[in-house]
């Protein structure tokens, strides 16, 4: 089915590993799919060890101690937060790895605020009315993440709140990360 919606979209499709991580299906997923997202050191050298394709990363906090052996592994790193991206971008490009920057919409239709990662409050991404305060022409690519198994129009009604800010940006971007939570 993710391969039928690859060439019928020109889309690439990568699985989280914190929800599916099985090393002896990695051959199989691999056939597949187009790498792996992970959300940290382990979860990188686990895509990089048993996974094809690229391996993207996102962390809502990098350990300084861990972030260049992350980078090495990684093709793409997603930040979390202005702070993290001013404090590792230099990193990243210095080792010609593609950058992203994680927003946060502040929209979301989960019903279970628990697991709202788009609520006023949250600290998982920037504020969407935040992206001004980043030199757009530093980062590849733009992450958000709005679903907690959902179908798709919780995904399209996500995308019409941030379409008018997102379009113009978009063609200095070279990717953007719709998250997980699919069904």
């Amino acid at each position: 089915v993710l391969q039928k919606l690859k060439v019928e979209t020109k889309v690439k499709v990568l699985i989280a590993l914190k929800a599916f991580s099985t090393p002896s299906l990695a051959p199989l997923i691999s056939e597949y799919l187009d790498g792996c997202c992970s959300s940290g050191l382990y979860e990188s050298k686990l895509a990089a060890k048993y996974f094809q394709g690229e391996v993207s990363t996102f962390s809502p906090a990098f350990k300084k101690s861990e972030f260049n052996e992350i980078a090495n592994i990684s093709n793409h790193i997603i930040f979390n937060s202005l702070s993290q991206f001013n404090d590792f971008y230099y990193t990243a490009k210095k080792l010609k790895k593609e950058v992203g920057i994680r927003i946060n919409p502040l929209y979301s239709e989960i019903e279970n605020q628990k697991y709202n990662s788009a609520g006023i409050y949250s600290r998982l991404g920037i504020h969407l009315n935040d992206l001004k305060k980043i030199d757009l022409d530093k980062i590849d690519g733009i992450h958000f993440h709005t679903l907690c198994e959902q179908n798709f129009q919780p995904l399209q009604n996500t995308w019409d709140q941030i379409k008018n800010i997102i379009i113009p940006m978009s063609k200095k971007l070279k990717w953007i990360n719709l998250g997980g939570g699919h069904h």
